[in-house]
């Protein structure tokens, strides 16, 4: 391994920003490339990485480096020590001039590790992953959870079909295939910046975690339906509910935020959706007008994230059990209040991307235990390392006519 010390540098730049100016990752990694026209493909593949590794595997380097990983600064040498370890381990080498301790010595102490030291998260996250998992299970979870996020594509049938879209993608040098278990599916085998093909320009495909593309699947969406994504973001998932849906019917997408709206203006656009209509919601009277409206309401609520860690690995370190209880707090509120957007005879899909019981299934049983006019039909946990990519949940209700 050959390390050049200027993108070294931009590593402990990097770390430098997120711990000791509490900095986001990606836009410190976004930011860092901006100031470094010069650094080629190789050069940001090995910053980007080697952020988010440390990132993911902060307390775990903390710990095996000897050092608190709850510190509000950390020096220059501190952080030289937290990446000579992680570099050993991913690379079995150092830069000139870092410390360096032998491969074996670094598993020995791993071994001595505690639970939350060893998969590394704050005792408050590992406490909420035991109270819902245990033994191999839990082990498992874990160890998926700091695996980096593959990348998958969703084929846009709007605009075309699979096959279509892979072939036009590696006619474009980008290395990829279909993903079994779906028709649209497909994984990114070398990391590419896809955003810049012509395939992606001409709306064959959109970026979509494979377990977020089974939530929109999960809605059993027809043609003709009318839909509400109530809390719809950028819109991954009503674009893919209007490919389902053949851009018939109608799909009312709302969220608090109208600059992730006009987002996905530009994505409905590029992706030919023009049964899509967006509504920024201004106050409860948004939601009131709309009572008694849909045939589907989707609710992909706020959640603590924790299916979406390997993804998002700062969050670990944002996580808090006071956090947690505000979150499950918005998640009621918003199912009691969206719910009656739906038809009598409507379906009311509640979604998350976290793998805890209490913002899920108990939030379901609670919303069921205060509506005896609904009932649960169906429900489904995808755990990451069912199909090697982030944690969902999903319920399917159904309200009963009086």
């Amino acid at each position: 391994m050959k390390f050049y010390r200027p993108v070294v540098s931009g590593v402990i730049d990097g770390l430098h920003k997120i711990y000791n100016e509490n900095k986001y990752a990606d836009k410190v990694i976004e930011y860092s490339f901006k100031d470094n026209k010069k650094w080629g493909s190789r050069d940001r593949h090995f910053v980007a990485f080697n952020i988010y590794e440390a990132v993911r595997w902060w307390r775990t380097l903390c710990s095996l480096a000897e050092i608190d990983f709850k510190k509000s600064q950390y020096t220059d040498d501190e952080l030289v020590d937290i990446l000579s370890i992680q570099f050993m381990r991913n690379y079995q080498e150092v830069p000139e001039g870092f410390p360096s301790q032998s491969i074996k010595a670094i598993n020995e102490k791993l071994e001595k590790l505690n639970l939350a030291e060893k998969h590394s998260l704050s005792d408050e996250l590992i406490e909420a992953f035991e109270a819902d998992f245990s033994g191999q299970q839990l082990e498992e979870v874990l160890e998926a959870l700091n695996k980096p996020a593959e990348v998958y594509l969703r084929a846009n049938t709007l605009r075309g079909n699979r096959v279509a879209a892979l072939k036009e993608l590696q006619g474009e040098k980008v290395q990829i295939g279909p993903v079994d278990g779906s028709e649209v599916c497909m994984m990114l085998a070398k990391r590419t910046n896809v955003f810049a093909t012509k395939s992606f320009k001409k709306g064959l495909f959109e970026m979509q975690d494979f377990g977020s593309q089974k939530i929109a699947e999960f809605c059993q969406v027809q043609p003709g339906d009318r839909v509400i994504d109530a809390c719809a973001g950028a819109g991954g998932k009503t674009l893919y509910l209007s490919a389902l849906m053949k851009n018939s019917g109608k799909i009312i997408s709302m969220d608090i935020h109208e600059w992730k709206l006009n987002e996905l203006k530009k994505r409905a656009k590029r992706s030919g959706s023009q049964n899509i209509e967006t509504k920024l919601i201004e106050s409860s009277k948004t939601i009131k007008r709309l009572k008694g409206s849909a045939d589907i309401v989707l609710l992909d609520v706020p959640c603590s994230g924790s299916g979406v860690l390997r993804r998002n690995p700062d969050t670990k370190w944002k996580f808090t059990s006071q956090s947690l209880k505000e979150v499950e707090q918005l998640q009621k509120e918003i199912l009691g209040s969206y719910a009656k957007m739906c038809k009598d005879d409507g379906s009311l899909i509640y979604s998350t991307c976290s793998l805890f019981e209490s913002e899920n299934q108990n939030q379901v049983k609670l919303f069921l235990s205060e509506n005896p006019d609904w009932e649960l039909l169906e429900e489904k946990q995808i755990l990451p390392q069912d199909f090697n990519c982030d944690g969902f949940y999903m319920a399917r209700l159904k309200k009963t006519i009086n």
